[in-house]
């Protein structure tokens, strides 16, 4: 295992708070203290990944497709939160759009709805483009096949699982009223749901390693190849 790769991927843990702490000192005006909800969701799932790759035989390629992954955040989301929407990668559209009308004193479901578009777009496509991207700088196609279920296997659904849950949790207790009711009864039905979503998820994780490994040329006509479009 690559140590440098391991500190690359850990340092995406570092870089996420630093993220959050900036947002939630900047003023709470449209389209700014806002994006540290999906940062913060992030941030979770990175701990839970980062100590679920800890137990796993060959992480090598998963720690370089978080730094990867991390680099397609960074491109999506911080470079572009003032440039035109039509200057954002597709994926990420919504999420801006839903942005640039929010603050956290906007109502929590679209809160919810904003980090669930931001959910969507790093995993169903950023995802896709990050494992394309570690592929090519991989020198073993063995790791790269043994690290699948860190990617998009059961130990992601684990670690995605329990990141939602500490997020919500984190946010619930520190909200009052019918906002730590709503975030309350938000966590009882990511339990008693985990089925429907868990299943979306994987769905999404799973077409975004199709994407990943699906050959240049079959790319349609007028988009760019990969999970880029779509």
């Amino acid at each position: 295992m690559s140590a440098a790769r391991k500190g690359d991927a850990e340092a995406v843990l570092g870089q996420l708070e630093e993220i959050i702490h900036r947002f939630h000192g900047a003023p709470d005006t449209a389209n700014v203290r806002i994006h540290c909800l999906f940062a913060g969701l992030y941030r979770e799932t990175t701990t839970q990944w980062l100590a679920a790759l800890e137990q796993t035989p060959a992480p090598d390629f998963a720690y370089l497709v978080m730094r990867r992954f991390y680099d397609l955040y960074d491109l999506g989301v911080l470079q572009r939160l003032d440039v035109p929407l039509e200057e954002v990668p597709r994926q990420w559209r919504k999420y801006h759009w839903l942005a640039r009308r929010l603050t956290m004193r906007s109502p929590i479901s679209l809160h919810l709805l904003l980090i669930s578009l931001g959910v969507r777009a790093h995993i169903r496509h950023d995802l896709g483009i990050a494992i394309r991207q570690a592929a090519c700088g991989h020198e073993s196609e063995t790791g790269r096949d043994a690290t699948r279920e860190e990617l998009i296997g059961t130990l992601s659904q684990q670690a995605f699982f329990r990141a939602a849950l500490d997020f919500v949790d984190w946010h619930r207790t520190r909200q009052r009223g019918w906002r730590r009711a709503v975030l309350g009864l938000y966590a009882l039905g990511l339990r008693m749901l985990k089925p429907v979503w868990v299943t979306v998820m994987e769905a999404w994780r799973g077409a975004a390693y199709r994407d990943a490994f699906r050959p240049v040329a079959t790319a349609p006509q007028g988009k760019m190849a990969g999970p880029e479009s779509g």
